[in-house]
C-alpha cells in the first residue's frame, strides 16, 4: 500500500500537476482573503457612519466626531446634505 501511495503522489507531482494544484488552492484562499478583508472594512465603514450620522442628531461636534469614527470632516460633512 505505502508503495502504491507513493506512486500516485510521485505520478501527481510530474509534469507540474501538484504544483498547480497548490498555487490553484493557495489563489483561492487569497481571494477569499481579500474579500474577507473588503468586507469587513466596508462593513466598519458602514458602522462608522451610521453612529457618525446619530452624533450629527445629537449635535456633537465635528471634530470630535472625526475623531472618535475615524471618518474625515468632509465625509460627515457629506453627511449633513
Amino acid at each position: 500500500m505505502e508503495e502504491y501511495v507513493k506512486e500516485a503522489e510521485e505520478v501527481s507531482f510530474e509534469g507540474g500537476v501538484g504544483e498547480s494544484y497548490d498555487k490553484e488552492w493557495a489563489l483561492k484562499d487569497q481571494a477569499y482573503r481579500d474579500g474577507k478583508e473588503a468586507g469587513e472594512k466596508k462593513g466598519s465603514t458602514t458602522k462608522a457612519i451610521e453612529i457618525a450620522k446619530s452624533m450629527l442628531e445629537k449635535n456633537m461636534n465635528i471634530d470630535l466626531i472625526s475623531e472618535l469614527t475615524s471618518l474625515n470632516i468632509n465625509e460627515i460633512k457629506a453627511l449633513t446634505k
